[in-house]
């Protein structure tokens, strides 16, 4: 790994074999030198010594086609933007160089630091926009003059970028969204203004991509915004979101992952109740996924549930099961042990079949040790009569389970009345120890050598499996004589 000096450059120039030397990694940069690099051939470039955009012709990088070409174009990503270039020329070289785009993070990067504090080349692209240049509309050069402009001069640029947003072109309108997401402005009342000029544009274009590029630009805005315009940022998020269509979804699901420090908690409600209606795609799934299992772990476990549990029952016949939320279930399983008590009792106090399944598919199914339930930090709100219909619906869907089947009834029975206690104990012992008579001296012996009235009501229920397999004993017995 090297960057190469000014005289080694030269020395290459002088050889007439620079472009080749870039191509061919010949000093063996690392990518996290290409900064230090590239500066050092902008710098030659722009002495004078060599033309490096000209010599990188339609001929030149036909003999380039393997790994060697995609070397260059990343180094030519970090290159152009810092040479002393005209636009025309400039979107030339972009052309030949990665057309068609197959990475718009290169062309972006070239075009914002090209644009780089330099209201003159913002300019530029602003005329050639208006000119219809459509290598400008291919490669997004609307998008990075915005975001370059609105960061350095946004008094300036400000009244011809809200022009854009009412374009009749829409691919230009999300451009311009897109580039206004890095504005910053210096009051309230220009603030206001920006929001003011966002709204406009949602009345008139309802389309998917706008609305998508809408919110996005919203979210980036309450990072940053004041506190007199965060209502309205809210309030305007509000109006937008419906109907949740799939990049609107995208863009919801993608921001609650990753940047839902910004939003306010009845905002953050809201997306999640819209997505949960939507059709939501498997790396939708994985952005919820994130959120959730964040949620939980700042004590916000009923609003996970709530929202999964109106996907699971949604009248679409919902396909989504809780074994693709991964780290919500992990987190669950080896988060505090209250929390996934509350969880699984709620549910199966519903009796809802498909709500019961998703329990044992799950927090139960494959996973590498059975799962046991733990009284610490639980306590359940229930009437007394509902004690004996969770038991029983525990038995129903967790019979495969023993360890857990077993723990979550002595749960139950930790804190219900003594006449349900009794109940759970009949229904310990049978069917569950009756048809898993290890748990005795198992999961269940440690606590049936306790204190108090959940300790007695396992000591029963393995007194009366201990009596029965003596029953059995002497009926064996018996047959022989």
């Amino acid at each position: 790994m090297a960057v190469p000096s000014y005289a080694e450059i030269m020395e290459k120039v002088q050889e007439g074999t620079l472009i080749d030397a870039i191509f061919n990694r010949y000093w063996k940069s690392d990518y996290s030198e290409y900064g230090p690099y590239t500066d050092t051939l902008a710098q030659v470039h722009n002495d004078g010594a060599i033309d490096l955009v000209e010599g990188v012709s339609e001929e030149f990088l036909s003999r380039y086609t393997d790994i060697r070409r995609a070397i260059g174009k990343m180094v030519y990503a970090s290159l152009l933007g810092k040479l002393n270039i005209g636009l025309p020329t400039l979107l030339a070289v972009i052309e030949r160089l990665y057309e068609p785009v197959a990475d718009s993070g290169d062309v972006s990067q070239v075009l914002e630091t090209w644009c780089h504090d330099r209201s003159d080349r913002v300019e530029q692209i602003f005329k050639s926009v208006d000119a219809m240049d459509s290598r400008c509309e291919r490669f997004q050069a609307l998008t990075a003059a915005i975001s370059q402009g609105v960061r350095s001069d946004t008094r300036r640029h400000g009244p011809r970028v809200f022009a854009y947003l009412s374009n009749p072109n829409q691919t230009l309108r999300d451009q311009a969204l897109a580039g206004l997401r890095y504005a910053r402005y210096d009051d309230d009342e220009k603030w206001l203004s920006a929001i003011n000029a966002l709204r406009a544009t949602a009345e008139v274009d309802r389309s998917d991509s706008l609305r998508a590029a809408l919110l996005k630009t919203i979210f980036c805005w309450l990072e940053k915004a004041p506190k007199p315009a965060l209502v309205a940022l809210h309030d305007l998020a509000l109006e937008i979101l419906l109907p949740v269509t799939p990049a609107v979804t995208k863009e919801i699901a993608y921001t609650l992952a990753h940047r839902s420090s910004c939003l306010t908690p009845p905002l953050w409600q809201s997306l999640l109740i819209a997505v949960g209606g939507a059709t939501l795609q498997p790396y939708d799934c994985s952005n919820l996924d994130l959120f959730l299992g964040r949620l939980i772990d700042a004590g916000g476990a009923n609003h996970a549930q709530d929202f999964l549990q109106s996907l699971f029952l949604r009248d679409d016949q919902s396909e989504h099961t809780l074994s693709q939320f991964v780290m919500t279930v992990e987190g669950l399983l080896k988060g505090k042990p209250g929390v996934l008590n509350s969880w699984v009792v709620r549910w199966l106090r519903t009796g809802d079949q498909r709500l019961c399944t998703e329990l044992h598919k799950g927090f139960l199914l494959g996973q590498e040790a059975p799962h046991q339930f733990v009284c610490e930090g639980s306590s359940f709100d229930l009437k007394p009569e509902e004690y004996g219909f969770i038991a029983r619906k525990a038995v129903g869907h967790f019979f495969a389970y023993p360890i857990p089947l077993a723990t979550i009834l002595v749960l139950l029975g930790t804190s219900a009345p003594s006449t349900q206690r009794a109940e759970i104990g009949d229904l310990l012992y049978d069917p569950v120890l009756i048809n898993y008579p290890s748990l005795a001296q198992g999961c269940l012996a440690p606590m049936a050598n306790g204190d108090g009235s959940t300790a007695e009501m396992i000591s029963a229920a393995i007194t009366r499996l201990n009596s029965y397999m003596n029953g059995i004993d002497k009926a064996r017995v018996l047959a022989l004589i």
